[in-house]
């Protein structure tokens, strides 16, 4: 089996981070690793990241998500690299899903359908539909679609490109439209996450 590691970028976030560390823990895929960037340099999250073998610490100055994911990129050792938000939530299946589908067909870049909590109510958001048009087209014309969370690639996929820390927002929209124009990608019609 093929590492994974788990980009979680995290900025005063230590009452969320343990429901998201949690949900790598229980992942059906056994060789997972979670690699948290700290921008807020937090006692409490170090501790909180003590308490997985899974997972390393890193700490970086307050210079935005888009920085933090990169230097969870530049410090991952695996085949795969995956991303979670700090306040979101893989389901168990996730990784393994996607590790079996990426293994099994020449694409580089997967992603799927989540679950969404608003008001208390959870939804379930497809994002882009593939049946219309390529992916890259329909994601360039639209600009969303591709939750962050539900995001698998092979570390092949960046070694060329990163997240442009240039932007506060819409960096991970950025990065996707680029990497679909370059690499081949598929989609799980099913819901992996939970923003």
């Amino acid at each position: 089996m093929d590492l994974l590691s788990v980009i979680i970028p995290v900025y005063n976030d230590e009452e969320y981070l343990p429901r998201a560390l949690h949900s790598v823990k229980n992942q059906t895929y056994d060789e997972i690793e979670a690699i948290v960037v700290d921008s807020g340099n937090s006692k409490e999250v170090r501790k909180i990241c003590q308490r997985y073998d899974f997972c390393s610490y890193f700490t970086d100055e307050p210079r935005g998500v888009a920085a933090a994911r990169n230097l969870g990129i530049e410090k991952a050792g695996g085949k795969f690299i995956g991303f979670l938000d700090a306040d979101d939530v893989w389901l168990p299946d996730k990784a393994k899903k996607q590790v079996d589908a990426l293994d099994q067909s020449d694409s580089d870049f997967i992603f799927s359908q989540e679950y969404r909590i608003r008001n208390r109510e959870i939804e379930l958001y497809e994002g882009i539909d593939h049946h219309q048009q390529d992916f890259y087209t329909q994601y360039f014309k639209k600009g969303e679609g591709i939750g962050c969370r539900t995001v698998v690639v092979t570390s092949s996929c960046l070694e060329n490109e990163q997240f442009w820390e240039e932007l506060y927002g819409r960096e991970d929209p950025h990065l996707w439209v680029r990497l679909l124009a370059q690499f081949d990608s598929m989609k799980l019609e099913e819901p992996l996450a939970i923003k």
